[in-house]
């Protein structure tokens, strides 16, 4: 349909207050009944099919309106290519002295965001990998924000001095200091989020800090590794997620490999995210009898 067509400044999306202008609004509400076009957020829409992440985050800034608006939290993540869980409302940050009330789609943030902590990506204003980290690290459940740090860092989307940097512009925000802390228990080496959600819990517990991916010669001479480990107790922690591990060839290749470990006398204990996350008491009590602790 012709009147579909975007403003040069939107970004090739459609705001709604252009098509009433040059149609009867009934037809454009039409449209959206018929999914010619999509409603993204608020009075911004798009033509035919669903947006990216980039687009999602341009119309979360654009629909805000009063003041400027920048991508961040799970919204900027995505857009990144930093791991976050999918779903829930897009994320932006707004001034200090401006004040939104949440919707259904959308979260506001307050902050004073410094010039480092703002990147221009093709027209969109989004914080920079380093601040979005420290703001999942200040606002998503701690497992969950470790893992973020612990992706980024193993691809190097990010350094350390980065996050420092970004550390040290964020003093006095709320949440620093817990940002600090998680972004201080990241390893990179860990392999999967529930990997790291048990490591944390140990040390959470009280327990040394087990050593991740610990490497191993086994029995038939290749090497392994194992997710945590107490070397000086020779036991082995193994964590089975719950979609690769879920199919046959995965599990017996995992028996194959633990056989081979044991082997070399080592002992490993296997958990699986139920033990972890609902029955965390006896997952704790294991380890600690395990090791002698």
């Amino acid at each position: 349909m012709p009147w579909f067509e975007p403003a040069p400044e939107d970004a090739g999306l459609l705001r709604r207050r252009h098509l009433v202008l040059v149609e009867d609004p009934a037809l454009v509400d039409k449209a959206l009944r018929r999914k010619q076009v999509v409603r993204i957020h608020r009075g911004i829409y798009k033509e035919g099919e669903a947006p990216d992440d980039w687009e999602r985050a341009w119309s979360a800034c654009a629909t805000v309106g009063g003041c400027d608006a920048v991508a961040s939290h799970r919204t900027a993540a995505r857009v990144l290519g930093i791991e976050v869980p999918d779903g829930g409302p897009d994320e932006v940050t707004i001034p200090r002295a401006e004040r939104r009330i949440h919707r259904a789609d959308l979260r506001f943030h307050t902050s004073v965001l410094a010039s480092d902590d703002v990147v221009d990506l093709n027209g969109l204003r989004i914080t920079s990998v380093a601040r979005t980290l420290v703001d999942l690290c200040r606002t998503e459940e701690e497992y969950r924000a470790v893992w973020a740090v612990e992706r980024a860092l193993a691809r190097e989307l990010v350094t350390t001095t980065a996050l420092d940097a970004a550390l040290e512009r964020c003093r006095g925000v709320p949440g620093v200091k817990r940002a600090r802390l998680l972004i201080g228990r990241a390893r990179p080496l860990s392999q999967s989020p529930l990997e790291t959600a048990g490591r944390l819990a140990l040390v959470d517990d009280g327990l040394e800090e087990p050593e991740v991916q610990m490497p191993i010669r086994r029995a038939d001479g290749r090497e392994a590794l194992v997710d945590l480990a107490y070397r000086e107790q020779r036991r082995g922690l193994e964590f089975d997620g719950r979609s690769e591990h879920g199919m046959e060839m995965a599990v017996f290749e995992d028996r194959t490999r633990e056989n081979q470990i044991v082997l070399r006398d080592i002992t490993i204990l296997r958990f699986t995210w139920f033990d972890v996350f609902r029955r965390r008491p006896q997952y704790l009590r294991t380890v600690r009898e395990a090791i002698g602790a």
